[in-house]
């Protein structure tokens, strides 16, 4: 089932149907051939009556991707932490 799009309104993103993007599978979701998410995120991110822009997925996208990368950095640290931690209960400091 697809949702009608506007073809008066320019911030519409068309829907991606599933018969020509193709079944995702685990090696192509970093490639650029792989569905375009932006519909979905544009449908997540619409308001009733203010639907949601191409810039506003891609900003909404690029603030994920900056809290995932703050994610990885503090469990990296914690992790950095706890093998000294380990290292020092080893030697009974």
């Amino acid at each position: 089932m697809t949702t009608p799009v506007n073809p008066n309104d320019p911030s519409a993103v068309p829907p991606v149907s599933a018969s020509s993007a193709g079944a995702p599978t685990a090696g192509n979701f970093s490639s650029d051939k792989s569905i375009d998410p932006s519909g979905v995120w544009s449908k997540f991110l619409s308001t009733p009556g203010h639907p949601a822009t191409a810039k506003d997925v891609q900003m909404f996208i690029q603030g994920l991707m900056k809290s995932f990368g703050v994610l990885i950095q503090q469990n990296q640290r914690a992790m950095e932490r706890a093998k000294r931690e380990m290292k020092r209960a080893e030697k009974g400091e």
